[in-house]
């Protein structure tokens, strides 16, 4: 989408809730209109655990249903230019979620979508999160 669509829509959204322009950020407007539900969550890992989500592949992964729906496609590298995502994100047709470790603090981020409502995005992650911690439960040793 284009920045003359965005502010066409912006415009559109404000007149319709009868709010003023300057004090709607682009988030607000989305949030509002319900064009997408996202969020991220973060969740402790620890530096075994990091290092093993961040090498993390499809065949590992093996998920083949997201939310009632089948799987279009698992990735770990970005689609431009073939470089690793120090992850995965996994995608079916009106969601997905991506899950990379921290590079910084002793967590994982999940980022999750759905393009149906709040309840399908809260179904796809808490499926990611059941995946990724049978994953962990099976291949990482427990810390100590």
């Amino acid at each position: 989408m284009d920045a003359d669509s965005l502010t066409a829509m912006k415009q559109e959204v404000c007149r319709k809730h009868q709010k003023d322009a300057v004090k709607w950020a682009l988030d607000d407007i989305i949030y509002h209109t319900e064009v997408t539900n996202y969020e991220r969550i973060d969740a402790h890992a620890t530096s075994a655990q990091r290092k093993y989500l961040a090498s993390l592949t499809a065949e590992q992964l093996d998920l083949a249903e997201l939310a009632g729906e089948p799987v279009r496609a698992v990735v770990t590298t970005a689609p431009g230019n073939g470089a690793k995502i120090g992850g995965v994100k996994v995608s079916a047709d009106h969601g997905w979620f991506a899950v990379r470790p921290s590079g910084t603090e002793e967590v994982y981020k999940l980022y999750a979508e759905s393009f149906r409502d709040r309840a399908h995005l809260t179904q796809i992650q808490e499926e990611a999160q059941a995946a990724i911690a049978r994953l962990l439960a099976r291949d990482v040793p427990p810390a100590g």
